[in-house]
């Protein structure tokens, strides 16, 4: 761009993506379905959930292709990142998280707990931040599925 910002690519259809969100607010998880309705199409869908009791019974009934972590809680090794992969619910699936925190402090130490991306609440008004973070985020879950794992002599 001519003004030295760099623009997100923009998510182009949809992808028949079932994406979970869980969120403690109401209005915000609202206002994220709304963010990544761009990703589905017909044969996906975003639902919005606002407890962890909740959310560990739709991750068990349910195929999920990204799940949504937006809470007002501290991001740390004992809440929620860590408490679903702890309970192996989420070990293959995509994580994001959405956070108060900014990228580098927050954002790292959600990645170091096993988030596949992080998106700070700052940046959900930048167009379509959300929604490329979790497209790449599926993509990188998919790839996971598909790929064997890579193992050194060790």
């Amino acid at each position: 761009m001519p003004d030295g910002r760099h623009s997100t690519p923009r998510p182009s259809g949809g992808i028949g993506a079932q994406i979970l969100i869980l969120s403690d607010d109401e209005g915000e998880a609202k206002g994220l379905r709304q963010m990544l309705r761009t990703l589905v199409d017909d044969a996906g869908g975003v639902t919005a959930v606002h407890s962890l009791d909740e959310t560990r019974a739709r991750l068990r009934a349910g195929d999920w292709d990204c799940l949504v972590l937006a809470t007002s809680e501290a991001i740390d090794d004992s809440t929620i990142p860590a408490v679903l992969r702890h309970d192996g619910l989420v070990y293959r699936l995509p994580v994001v998280v959405v956070g108060d925190g900014p990228v580098w402090q927050a954002g790292k130490h959600a990645l170091a707990l096993g988030a596949d991306d992080y998106v700070s609440r700052e940046e959900l008004g930048v167009e379509d931040r959300l929604a490329s973070a979790v497209l790449l985020a599926i993509e990188r879950g998919r790839r996971r599925a598909v790929e064997p794992p890579i193992r050194d002599a060790l």
